[in-house]
């Protein structure tokens, strides 16, 4: 049943998600593409705006712009199929600099940085090429001798410039929750969301262009002063060309625009709930499977749990023949392995066990003689031989290994490169919130489900676990601790901890306010009684 629920998923509901969202995106990104090269015209000839505006009309239907249109389109279509294959869904939370460069060596993960890169170069050698022809040629006229060719130094440089931006934003992807897709608090409808997020994209991508070009700037004059100038670098006097910064500006913001909007198009769409189904297969979809439809599941359950009685009733309903609570108990079952997940993970990194003490090697024990065709050299009384002790001696491996890592341990300690290795505080924390939104639906799940049995569960299927999940959302709401963020953007893990923590409390004080006085004859241990009675009472903050 998991399986062809999969199955289901992938070939009626996923596909078909991924091609509305690449659809979304080259539509989305060529009105980028015109609102960005009208800019760049305007700012080429400011006195001028109807020429701009006559410029980027003549963008769509010049025939000579129409290749690069096209490659332009074919990038942003290469670009949606990738991230269809590699999207997410928990953030990621930063370690260490040298977990990242780590990370970032490995050969997956440096094709796919390479692939950004690439793919970036493409996007601006197309936009420079229609929109800022100056700059559009390889080569150019020589300064030193006109009848001669060179290389040219400026479109090298806005080339380079696309090439750091995609590994700029393929960092961001792999290490820095940018390939996370994202559940909102509040569903809207598909066209209002996207009208939602694409208002401040054009700023915020300008601001971070600036960004961007504030290092570009720095890394290109660093080597520029420290390679030879026969290699292709530009010029010193290329630095504090206006123009060549304008360009620079425009296609480093262009080329963010576009990755951020298929991003947040791909969010959108694949964080929308599941089509109506049975419950059955929403039930099965619980078990292991793909993580999206897993949390998708989640998401429809916990909806249905708050608002459809003839869903409730069927989760509390008993199998014919046989008269089992088959649905109560996959459904509680998955719900409470995922918040003890949570729960378990915090105790483990608050208190971690203690290594298991060391067994002393046994000593070997000297076989007695008792055939009567051997005679002892030495009597058994008397004196004995002193036992010799010799010291194990390590393998070859475990010494390298032991050099290797007293040395990393001598390297941690230097004052320049012990920036590599220090790891942010509360890290580990954090990266168990990645993990929260299974949580959040779970909770609600069962505390719907709670909350509404004391009128609508007939056989009692709920009364049995009612301790066990008491004492599972109890023992989580206690340890609900950890990183605060205050000002500024907060991160995704930290919108899910608080997320989660609010999704706690409401559970809690929906089962205790439907509940009534009846909640203190749940037996509970004396700190979670006390703490349930405070729900009842509405003094828990």
């Amino acid at each position: 049943m998991a399986q062809a629920s999969q199955e289901w998923f992938h070939t009626n509901v996923f596909s078909g998600r991924v091609i509305s969202s690449t659809i979304w995106t080259v539509l989305i990104s060529s009105i980028w593409l015109l609102l960005v090269s009208f800019l760049s015209f305007f700012l080429q000839s400011p006195l001028h705006p109807i020429s701009a505006l006559t410029s980027t009309f003549q963008l769509l239907l010049s025939p000579s712009s129409l290749f690069y249109l096209l490659v332009f389109t074919s990038s942003l279509v290469w670009g949606a199929v990738k991230h269809s294959q590699g999207y997410s869904v928990t953030p990621t939370v930063f370690h260490s600099w040298s977990k990242l460069i780590l990370s970032a060596i490995q050969p997956a993960t440096a094709t796919s940085l390479a692939q950004f890169s690439l793919q970036s170069t493409v996007m601006a050698w197309c936009f420079v090429k229609v929109v800022w022809p100056q700059y559009s040629s390889l080569f150019s006229s020589c300064h030193d001798d006109e009848s001669s060719w060179c290389v040219s130094h400026d479109q090298l440089f806005l080339l380079g410039c696309g090439a750091v931006t995609g590994l700029y934003l393929g960092v961001r992807y792999h290490f820095f929750s940018g390939s996370c897709v994202t559940f909102p608090v509040i569903y809207k409808e598909t066209t209002s969301q996207i009208k939602q997020q694409m208002k401040p994209l054009l700023l915020s991508s300008a601001k971070e262009a600036l960004h961007v070009l504030k290092y570009y700037y720095v890394i290109y004059f660093m080597s520029t002063l420290a390679i030879s100038s026969s290699l292709p670098l530009a010029p010193i006097s290329s630095f504090f060309s206006l123009s060549l910064f304008v360009a620079a500006l425009s296609l480093t913001t262009l080329v963010i625009i576009v990755n951020t909007t298929r991003l947040k198009v791909f969010s959108i769409f694949l964080t929308a709930p599941l089509p109506s189904q049975p419950l059955e297969q929403l039930i099965s979809s619980l078990s292991p499977s793909s993580p999206l439809l897993n949390l998708l599941s989640l998401q429809s359950l916990a909806r249905l749990t708050a608002t459809s009685s003839s869903a409730r009733s069927t989760i509390f309903s008993l199998s014919q023949p046989g008269g089992h609570p088959h649905s109560w108990k996959a459904v509680s079952q998955a719900c409470l392995e995922t918040v003890d997940s949570i729960t378990s993970s915090i105790s483990n990194l608050s208190s971690p066990k203690p290594p298991p003490p060391s067994t002393p090697a046994p000593k070997p024990q000297v076989q007695q003689i008792t055939s009567p065709n051997m005679r002892r050299l030495a009597p058994i009384t008397g004196a004995k031989l002193e036992d010799v002790s010799v010291p194990p001696t390590a393998s070859p491996a475990t010494q390298m290994v032991s050099n290797i890592t007293s040395m990393l341990d001598s390297v941690k300690k230097q004052p320049g490169l012990a920036l590599l290795f220090k790891v942010q505080p509360d890290a580990g924390l954090r990266a168990i919130f990645c993990q929260s939104q299974a949580a959040i639906w779970s909770v609600d799940v069962l505390s719907h489900l709670v909350a509404n049995s004391i009128t609508e569960d007939r056989f009692g299927v709920v009364q049995k676990e009612l301790p066990t999940i008491l004492t599972t959302l109890l023992t989580l709401d206690q340890k609900m601790f950890g990183p605060r963020k205050t000002g500024g953007m907060v991160d995704e893990d930290i919108k899910l901890k608080h997320e989660l923590k609010a999704a706690i409390k409401a559970g809690l004080y929906r089962i205790a306010i439907k509940f009534g006085e009846h909640i203190q004859a749940v037996p509970l241990n004396r700190e979670l009684s006390a703490k349930m009675i405070n729900y009842q009472k509405l003094l828990e903050a």
